[in-house]
């Protein structure tokens, strides 16, 4: 049982390991739209999730923007229930909406699309 035990936990660190550079390889730097953003409290968004849902960058700008409008105009995070987590999902918002700008502004944003329709 003991040999069982020590074969399972020295195959821990290698997975980890592994599991983690495959992550690290997936987020490629020469995309200008990142995968992930995260908030200071450490909540994390799936921005590529977002932005294939909508269709575009420009698209998912366009959502995101909506989406706070109509909190804000309903009266903002103070009739939730939760005001905390209403104002960590604005935060991370705006965190996405910062990276979505700068996704589109960046000069690699047209060259792949262009690439993508070919």
């Amino acid at each position: 049982m003991k040999v069982l035990l020590n074969t399972v936990h020295s195959l821990v660190w290698p997975a980890a390991f592994l599991s983690a550079t495959l992550f690290a390889a997936d987020a490629r730097s020469d995309e200008p739209c990142p995968q992930f953003v995260e908030s200071r409290a450490g909540s994390v968004f799936n921005m590529s999730a977002f932005i294939k849902d909508n269709g575009s960058p420009e698209a998912a700008l366009d959502t995101a923007r909506a989406a706070i409008s109509k909190v804000n105009k309903g009266g903002g995070c103070g009739i939730f229930s939760n005001v905390a987590a209403c104002e960590e999902t604005l935060t991370l918002a705006a965190v996405a909406i910062t990276a979505l700008q700068a996704c589109i502004a960046s000069p690699t944003h047209g060259d792949s699309q262009n690439t993508a329709r070919d």
